[in-house]
């Protein structure tokens, strides 16, 4: 995983901006726009791990607040998110922003994304965690994750356990 040195929180924004302009919603369900599939995750994957990394350093940045209204104009709640490539990372985002979302975590995902989401969820749970909510899509990620065969990498795991720990604060 790469570090955020010299981060700037405005590329949150750009991310976003990126990810939105790739993607459309058609009745209930995420598409990706045609052509835009490479783009649409990557975009995605950027703007998952700056804004989880914003999450986890500038809490109260006014950025989370602006990136938040604009998502929820965008995406409503009850969003089909399972038939897209790379949709564990788009589910974690959903997740970010509706925290009560019925989510079935679909795990036939690389190893990379597996470790990208479930670093963004230890900084997503600890900022819910600090305003009193804890998901209860938490236990459901962290359960299934720990009873893949083979088990997933050692950062997963690891990131597992302080879902946990924050849980049971």
């Amino acid at each position: 995983m790469v570090e955020l040195d010299n981060f700037y929180p405005t590329i949150v924004v750009d991310c976003f901006n990126i990810f939105v302009g790739c993607t459309r919603v058609i009745g209930d369900t995420l598409v990706i726009t045609q052509g835009l599939e490479q783009l649409a995750t990557t975009s995605a994957t950027c703007f998952l791990h700056t804004f989880s990394h914003l999450l986890g350093t500038d809490p109260r940045s006014s950025i989370i607040k602006d990136i938040h209204h604009r998502y929820k104009r965008v995406f409503q709640e009850q969003l089909c998110i399972y038939n897209i490539p790379s949709s564990i990372t788009f589910q974690t985002i959903h997740v970010a922003f509706y925290p009560y979302w019925d989510c079935l975590w679909d795990f036939g995902l690389s190893n990379h994304e597996h470790i990208i989401s479930s670093c963004a969820q230890v900084k997503i749970v600890q900022f819910m965690y600090q305003r009193n909510v804890l998901p209860p899509w938490t236990l459901g990620f962290v359960l299934h994750s720990l009873f893949l065969d083979p088990l997933p990498p050692t950062s997963v795991i690891i990131n597992c356990l302080s879902i946990l720990a924050i849980a049971l604060e």
